[in-house]
């Protein structure tokens, strides 16, 4: 019995390890979707992200508008929605814009941040939006 007993241990390490490496690829593809590996540090940001204008926002509006979304409109109303309550999770902003694909928000917000019009911070499993000035 005591062959079969290490039979059976061996397997169950060998279905553990190969577990283990599923569960690693399927966090970097969630990674990879969520564009996470790619974002910039906190709290480092460059003079031209500092320095956002109304022709940026407009900027942002056009590509947001290239992809498919109601652009003008919808930029606006992030944003609006970021200065009238600074510190607003992304999630909260799903429930609002439910009628969009919540990646498009995902997509829309990173693109907002990398044109320097919002600073987002990770807290737990969403980001805190802020407004740029």
């Amino acid at each position: 019995m005591s062959f079969f007993g290490f039979l059976l241990l061996a397997v169950l390490i060998l279905a553990g390890a190969w577990f283990y490496q599923w569960l690693r690829r399927v966090e970097e593809e969630i990674r990879a979707e969520l564009g996470t590996g790619d974002e910039p540090a906190e709290g480092s940001t460059t003079d031209a992200e500092d320095s956002a204008t109304d022709g940026e926002e407009i900027g942002t509006a056009r590509s947001a508008n290239a992809s498919g979304v109601d652009g003008d409109e919808l930029v606006r109303a992030v944003l609006a929605a970021v200065a009238a309550e600074p510190g607003v999770k992304q999630t909260a902003l799903y429930d609002r814009f439910s009628e969009l694909p919540k990646k498009r928000l995902q997509e829309l917000f990173r693109r907002l941040e990398k044109d320097g019009l919002l600073t987002r911070e990770k807290e737990r499993g969403t980001y805190r939006l802020y407004r740029r000035k």
